[in-house]
């Protein structure tokens, strides 16, 4: 997976695991998921991409982006990037332009699925030395 922390800031250290979204109903029925690691993906099989991040600049880092390319062999699942404290931007170029994912609905063609190839979560308030959090997204076989 390729990984790109803000322009110029060497500092942002990067850790991504994928894992298998398996479905591990409890004994009553009642819905609930596990996340797995390791195995070959399978048609209609759903995972998830955590980027976890660590300010390691030694002072605070603002206007920290994360970008990643989606996964070679699966599909973003819709709505489904979180980046608490920050906002996420989708890319169906290749990474050289990125935009909401409410802006490539509007100007979508009708029925066409939009394939997204990169994810881009951008942190709204400066990262202090030595904070690490995460940011996610689903993501299925095609």
């Amino acid at each position: 997976m390729q990984f790109a922390d803000r322009a110029g800031d060497a500092g942002i250290r990067l850790e991504a695991s994928l894992e298998k979204l398996v479905d591990a109903r409890a004994p009553d029925g009642a819905a609930r998921y596990e996340l797995q690691r390791g195995g070959a993906p399978a048609e209609g099989e759903q995972f998830v991409l955590t980027v976890r991040f660590t300010n390691a600049t030694g002072g605070t880092a603002d206007g920290v982006r994360i970008t990643s390319a989606i996964p070679a062999g699966l599909r973003y699942a819709s709505g489904s990037a979180t980046a608490p404290g920050g906002f996420v931007l989708l890319s169906a170029d290749g990474g050289r332009t990125f935009g909401a994912e409410q802006e490539f609905a509007a100007r979508g063609s009708a029925g066409a699925p939009i394939v997204y190839t990169h994810v881009r979560w951008v942190l709204e308030a400066p990262l202090e030395s030595g904070v690490t959090g995460f940011v996610r997204l689903r993501a299925s076989t095609r």
